[in-house]
Formats: C-alpha cells, sequence, structure tokens
C-alpha cells in the first residue's frame, strides 16, 4: 500500500475576479479552518464556480486524467479539460481589469506549504512558491505558458506547470500528478451532479491499481501488458504477411501458364493444398491458444471461488460455535428439569418405536405426541422448546446466509469444472486434428520438394523463375512461421508474469478490506442505522473484483438498491472512509449541497457523516442554498470549528434575489448562528 499524503487548503485569495464584485475592491481572501467551511447562498451566486476555482488552484482546469498511452517510449497526455474560458465567461464584461483576476490558493501536502497563483482570463500557472519544513520558501522556476500549450507540447520539462507538478508528486508520495487529478475529482469532491464511485468501473479500478498497492506492482504489471499486447501485435502482423504471401503465391499460379497442362495441374495443386493446410493450421493454432487463455480466467475464477468457500465454511463453524455457547446460556437452568438424554429418548422412540427404557414396542398413540410439545412420558409441556433470544435468532439467521452463499460457491465452482471439461474436450479435439494437419503439411512440402528436384531444368527452362519465386515465397513462409511462434512464446511470458502480479494485487486488496470495511461502518451505519460493511468481489456484470456495499449483511450491487438520498451518502461514506485510511496529515473534502436529498428523518444523520470525518483535524468544506434545512442547524450546532463564506454579500443578486427578503433573513441568521458559535469556541 502507498503512502500517500492528501492536499489540506489553507486560504485562497481571489483578485480582480469580478463574478464576486462586493468583496471590498474585488480582493476576496478566506482562511479555511480546520472544520466545516460552508458557502451559502441563492441560485446562480457562483457557489459551483467557487468550488471550482478550489479545484483549479490545486490540479488546474482538468476534470479528468485519463491513463496515459505509451508509444515509441514517449508518454502522450490524454486528459481532460474544462473549457479555457469557464472562469472568464462568468466575469462582468464591463470590468476594465478581467484580463489581470488571479487566482492564489495556499494548501499542504503533508508538512510541505504550496502556494500556488493562477491566471483566471488565461488558464495557466502564474507563479509557484514551495516550503519544505525547516527550509526556506523557494520560487520555482520554469517558462509560464497556458494549460493547453502544455498539454500539447512533447518537451515540458522546461515549464513552470512541469516543475510545480514534479515537486506535488515528491511532497505527496503520489504516482504521478494525473493520480491527483483523479483524486481531486473523484474522491476529494462530491459535486451536484452525484457522480457515484461504488458503481463506477473505471474509478474503482483506478482505486484498486493505484492507491491500495505498491504502486510499483501497477507499473509492473503496466509494463508487462504492454510488452505482452506488443507481441501479440507482432504476431497478428506476422500472420497478416503469411497470408499475403500465400495470395502472391495463388496469384502466380493462376497466371502460370507457362508449364505443360499435365504439370501446371499438378504443381497448382501441390502448392493450393499446401496454403490450404497451412490456414487451416493457423486457425487451429489461433482457438488453441484461446482455449489456453479461457482455461487460465477460469482457473483463476476456481481457485477465487474455493477461497470464498473454504473461508465461509470456516464462518459457519465459527457461527455453530456462537450458536452452541448461546444455547446452552438458555439452557442452564432447565437441564436441570430436563433429562439431558431426552432428545436421544425421542429418537429412538421415532426411529424404532421402541420403549428407551424397557427396550419394548410401545403403542402408536405414544408416538404421535412425539410432534407435540409434551413430555411422551408426563404429557407435561416442555418449556426448553420455546426458549431463544434475539442473538440466537440473529446467529441461525447469520448460519443459514452463510450455508445458501457456501452452496452458491459450490454450484459455481460446479459449473467452472463442466466448463473446464468442455474446454479440455476441444483442446484435445483442436490438438489432434492440428497434429493431423502438421502431418499432412509435411506431405505435401515432402512431395513438392521432390518433385522440384526431380523436374530436367531444360524441360522447364521457361517455368524455372516460377518455380523459384515459389520456392522462394514459402521459404519466407516458414521463417514466418518460426517468429509468430517465437513472439506468441514472448506473449505467453508476459501474460504469465502479469497472472503472478495480480495475484499480489488481490492479496493487497483482500488485507485492506477488513480494516476499510470498519472504518466505512464508521460512515455509514451512521446514516443508515444499521450494520455497513465492504466486501471486494466481482458483480454481475464483470470477472474483475471491485469494492461492494453490504449493508445489513446484503451486497447492494447497483445503485437503484438504495433511495435517492441512501445512495448518495453511502457513496460519500466510501469516499470518507478512503481519506481516512490513508490518514497521514489532515486533508480536505468537497461536497455540494449535501441537504438536497435529505428528508427530515435524516438531517440530523447526514451531519453525523461528515462530523466523523472532523474527528481528524481535517478541512470541510460543503455549499448549501439558503433554506429552512436542519442539516445546516445540526452542523453548526455540533461543529467545534465553523467558517462561512456568504455569496449573498460578496456575489452579484439577480432582481428577484435582491427583493426577497427571506434571503436576507436566512443569511443573517445562519451568520448569527456560526458567529455565536465562533464566540463559544474561543
Amino acid at each position: 500500500m502507498n503512502n500517500i499524503s492528501l492536499p489540506n487548503l489553507k486560504s485562497i485569495h481571489l483578485k480582480d475576479f469580478s463574478l464576486y464584485p462586493n468583496c471590498g475592491g474585488l480582493d476576496f481572501h478566506y482562511d479555511f479552518v480546520k472544520g466545516v467551511n460552508m458557502i451559502v447562498g441563492g441560485n446562480g451566486m457562483g457557489k459551483t464556480t467557487l468550488i471550482n476555482l478550489i479545484k483549479y488552484g490545486l490540479i488546474g482546469n482538468y476534470k479528468e486524467a485519463r491513463t496515459v498511452r505509451i508509444f515509441k517510449d514517449e508518454e502522450k497526455f490524454n486528459r481532460v479539460q474544462l473549457n479555457d474560458k469557464y472562469f472568464a465567461k462568468r466575469m462582468d464584461q464591463t470590468y476594465e481589469r478581467n484580463n489581470f483576476a488571479t487566482l492564489t490558493i495556499q494548501f499542504y501536502l503533508g508538512k510541505t506549504l504550496f502556494i500556488v497563483k493562477r491566471g483566471l482570463e488565461k488558464i495557466q500557472i502564474e507563479e509557484v512558491q514551495v516550503k519544505y519544513p525547516k527550509e526556506e520558501c523557494k520560487n520555482l522556476e520554469g517558462e509560464i505558458v497556458t494549460q493547453r500549450t502544455y498539454q500539447n507540447s512533447k518537451d515540458r520539462r522546461g515549464y513552470l506547470q512541469y516543475n510545480f507538478e514534479q515537486e506535488v508528486i515528491k511532497a505527496s508520495g503520489l504516482s504521478s500528478f494525473d493520480s491527483l487529478i483523479f483524486l481531486v475529482n473523484d474522491i476529494l469532491f462530491f459535486g451536484e451532479d452525484r457522480g457515484l464511485v461504488f458503481w463506477n468501473n473505471d474509478v474503482q479500478k483506478e482505486l484498486s491499481s493505484k492507491f491500495f498497492i505498491d504502486p510499483k506492482l501497477d507499473k509492473e504489471r503496466t509494463a508487462f501488458l504492454l510488452k505482452k499486447r506488443a507481441h501479440d501485435t507482432k504476431a497478428r502482423q506476422t500472420s497478416e504477411k503469411i497470408r499475403t504471401i500465400v495470395d502472391a503465391i495463388k496469384s502466380v499460379e493462376d497466371i502460370d501458364n507457362i508449364d505443360s497442362e499435365e504439370n501446371q495441374t499438378q504443381n497448382k495443386n501441390y502448392y493450393s493444398e499446401l496454403n490450404e493446410v497451412r490456414k487451416k493450421i493457423d486457425s487451429h493454432e489461433n482457438a488453441i491458444r484461446k482455449i489456453q487463455d479461457e482455461r487460465v480466467g477460469l482457473e483463476e475464477e476456481y481457485k477465487t471461488l474455493n477461497a470464498s468457500r473454504i473461508k465461509t465454511h470456516k464462518s459457519i463453524g465459527e457461527i455453530d460455535l456462537l450458536i452452541s455457547k448461546e444455547e446452552e446460556k438458555i439452557y442452564e437452568n432447565l437441564w436441570q428439569e430436563l433429562n439431558p438424554k431426552y432428545d436421544i429418548y425421542v429418537a429412538q422412540l421415532k426411529t424404532n418405536s421402541k420403549c428407551p427404557i424397557c427396550n419394548q414396542g410401545v403403542q402408536n398413540s405414544l408416538i404421535k405426541k412425539l410432534s407435540t410439545d409434551e413430555c411422551f412420558y408426563c404429557e407435561q409441556p416442555i418449556k426448553i422448546k420455546n426458549e431463544s433470544s434475539e442473538d440466537l435468532i440473529k446467529l441461525k439467521q447469520e448460519s443459514e446466509l452463510l450455508l445458501n452463499k457456501r452452496r452458491n460457491f459450490e454450484k459455481n465452482q460446479n459449473i467452472i469444472e463442466d466448463e473446464l471439461k468442455k474446454l479440455d474436450a476441444r483442446f484435445r479435439r483442436k490438438s489432434q486434428e492440428l497434429f493431423g494437419l502438421k502431418s499432412e503439411k509435411r506431405k505435401l512440402e515432402f512431395a513438392l520438394e521432390a518433385k522440384n528436384e526431380n523436374t530436367e531444368l531444360s524441360e522447364n527452362a521457361s517455368n524455372e523463375p516460377d518455380d523459384y519465386f515459389k520456392e522462394g515465397l514459402l521459404a519466407q513462409i516458414r521463417k514466418l512461421e518460426e517468429e509468430k511462434e517465437r513472439q506468441y512464446d514472448l506473449s505467453k511470458q508476459f501474460a504469465k508474469e502479469v497472472r503472478s502480479i495480480e495475484k499480489k494485487i488481490e492479496e493487497a486488496q483482500v488485507e485492506a478490506i477488513s480494516e476499510l470495511s470498519k472504518i466505512f461502518n464508521s460512515y455509514a451505519g451512521k446514516f443508515l442505522g444499521m450494520k455497513c460493511d465492504l466486501t471486494y468481489d466481482s458483480n454481475n456484470s464483470s470477472r474483475e473484483k471491485y469494492f461492494i456495499p453490504k449493508i445489513d449483511g446484503y451486497p447492494r450491487l447497483s445503485e437503484e438498491e438504495f433511495s435517492e438520498s441512501q445512495r448518495f451518502f453511502v457513496d460519500l461514506s466510501f469516499r470518507l472512509s478512503i481519506l481516512r485510511f490513508f490518514y497521514t496529515d489532515p486533508a480536505f473534502f468537497l461536497c455540494e449541497t449535501p441537504d438536497s436529498s435529505l428528508d427530515i428523518s435524516y438531517e440530523n444523520n447526514a451531519a453525523e457523516v461528515f462530523l466523523e470525518f472532523l474527528k481528524k483535524p481535517n478541512t470541510l468544506v460543503i455549499s448549501s442554498n439558503f433554506n429552512n434545512s436542519e442539516f445546516l442547524d445540526h452542523i453548526i450546532e455540533k461543529s467545534e470549528k465553523i467558517g462561512v463564506i456568504n455569496l449573498l454579500k460578496i456575489g452579484k443578486q439577480s432582481i428577484i434575489q435582491s427583493d426577497n427578503k427571506k434571503l436576507e433573513i436566512l443569511s443573517t441568521k445562519i451568520e448569527k448562528k456560526i458567529n455565536e458559535k465562533s464566540t463559544e469556541s474561543k
């Protein structure tokens, strides 16, 4: 697992940004508190823009960093950017200093302080200062260019943005700046579009391969995978060359009118048959390779199922032991009244209809009494049969769930075993057919070589060039076939390395899941009011493994299994769990309008989720519209430290908003509560 430091916000400073005209000469400054930082305002006042400004200060105008492509040892960027004019379009076009608009953000990565100044009219870094612990603050050097110019440059090493990104990688412990772009956009920020992590395979894959394992493993896997694909490509290209040569031979045969009719027919038959056999051999070899690849995948799936079955079987044993102990605890005061052998006697009566005392036959009327809750001897009620407890009921329910789970594992294993048997049968059949085809190929090649050796040059003088030409092509085919086999052998070697690394990656995931699951329960459990776990397993649509939420013991494979607010806060809980899991230093989390989908019954629970995040000295930034939601009251009341950015005061109001007195009342009410809270904390 990688030891990483996540960004922690210190302050933001906006200069000449005319979207917020009422902030003292267009000079806005805010110091983030280690606690709740609220951005409040009406619709269209710039809450989302302010959050995007924070993100822009940290990572630039990037909304996605896709996988880096490698071509001829050169890295190619594939980052997705917001519109270059995103901030410029939000400025007042009548303001004469728009081209001077800047954002300066200060944030920590671990103990290292970054002070980054960026342009808002032009998307570019203009100045960067870095202060490492016990060192003087230093200015980074480098040419200032727009982000788009930087993006399109082949050699970026002389640019200020490149030097900034390298310092971030060094201070954060991340494998690349792209990793920070991913974390800020997909984990540290929960936007109004409510893009969910749990059910996004691309995000989950990025998480699993980059952050819960040693990043060296992912680099090695990527390197081996690229090499495997390169050799597969070369093998396919070689096959294409062979087919091209075969077509050339066929063309020569079609236009060859020099030989005698008898020799021409004989040559054509030999060459045509040999070419057809080669095609069949190529087809069979490809089919065998596919069978082998499919078998490897099924074997890995079988091993995973078997490991899960064994683990479940062990859990069943542990539950059964707990059931026995719980029953002993319930029955310990009753065993003095009930003979411990009573159940044995009943079983004997049912089995052979004989008295357990004198071993003589008994009447059917006595046997019928055994199905009642009365003693077969004295006919008085037996209380023990009805004794139970909530814990015992839950344990038995859990045991039944585990038994069903084990049966499903065994059922899926049986299905895989049947598939493996079918694959083995296909493999044997194809291998036998391939052996026969290769034997046929050798016979045809021998016959063709023998014919050419026995043919007199004088009798075929006019045909000699074509025969030599064809022989040369056949020699090329033999050479290419050897090269194709060599490429496929190399591909198999690298595929084996990939599988070996993937096994290590999966082991690392399993090791982390237990701890992460406990953290997840501390968040999601507060919102839902029931036990919440994480499992690392495949979903219905893929064999690849992902983190899946388990609520009250049941995995939720799709977002439709939750209500709207539940899915949002379960997903949000997972993000906060990740931040706690990697916690080495304070970090931040951004969430837009978390109260927008809540009903009254969940508002307090939602506040508790965020307050759990603040048990560590983290920075929480949340935005909210002015409304009568109790969520804000809960947050303000229970937060130890709280700050506010009131966009109603610094932003530009519409005519409707300026005429609405309720907005002013709500704004004053919120600020009063926050100020009172701040006074109390002092």
